[in-house]
């Protein structure tokens, strides 16, 4: 099993570091997908740091809770990564008036779950993970079904957005109740922490393949 998790790492650390690599050479092109190359950049950095933090002296880090504190981190700023995304690809005022009412829902869950852990972690989104999921959900969904319906649309494989959209739906599909399981779930997470750490790491394999590809399909 350690074998199977230390390869599902570093397949992860070669794929976020292969949209990197796409996303700067088409740099120029990129137009609404453009903001999602942070993701990537910001997973490769978060990866980089929790393995410095495991190689570094215990006596200066407490490499549990700074592992923690730079996962929700990421996860925080993934978040509003994606909402920004999604507000450029906004294809009708329905869609609009969802991405407004999820930002101020999000930042109560974070304030929220701040306040019920505030001694334990520096930061803590233990509500907003869920309500995070649902959202990005509903709006890639919508954002899918709309370019269905868009007949002036022939070819969904050439089109960045939509490829972007379906790795990211595909993705939380399988991240949202990944993460529900592990924080509300199971009593204790240990005895299912590679099953969990190998449903993330699938989850996030799905958005950078398809991140890559929208890269990708950007120039032609």
């Amino acid at each position: 099993m350690g074998l199977i998790l230390s390869l599902i790492q570093f397949l992860n650390l070669i794929l976020t570091s292969f949209a990197i690599a796409i996303g700067i050479k088409f740099l120029s092109r990129l137009k609404e997908n453009k903001i999602l190359l942070i993701i990537p950049i910001l997973s490769l950095i978060q990866i980089l740091f929790s393995e410095v933090l495991k190689l570094a002296n215990r006596r200066y880090f407490n490499v549990s809770n700074d592992s923690v504190i730079l996962t929700n981190t990421y996860i925080c700023l993934e978040y509003f990564m994606l909402i920004q995304f999604f507000w450029k690809i906004k294809t009708s005022r329905k869609e609009k008036f969802l991405i407004l009412i999820s930002l101020p829902i999000a930042i109560v869950s974070l304030l929220f779950s701040n306040k019920l852990n505030f001694r334990q972690n520096l930061i803590s989104i233990d509500t907003f993970l869920l309500l995070e999921g649902p959202i990005i959900i509903i709006l890639a969904l919508y954002f899918l079904v709309h370019r269905i319906k868009n007949k002036n649309l022939t070819n969904y494989i050439q089109e960045p957005n939509f490829i972007a959209a379906i790795g990211i739906f595909l993705s939380f599909l399988i991240l949202w109740p990944t993460n529900i399981i592990q924080k509300f779930i199971l009593i204790d997470p240990g005895t299912f922490v590679s099953f969990l750490f190998i449903s993330n790491s699938i989850s996030y394999l799905i958005f950078f393949s398809f991140l890559s590809y929208s890269f990708y399909a950007t120039k032609k």
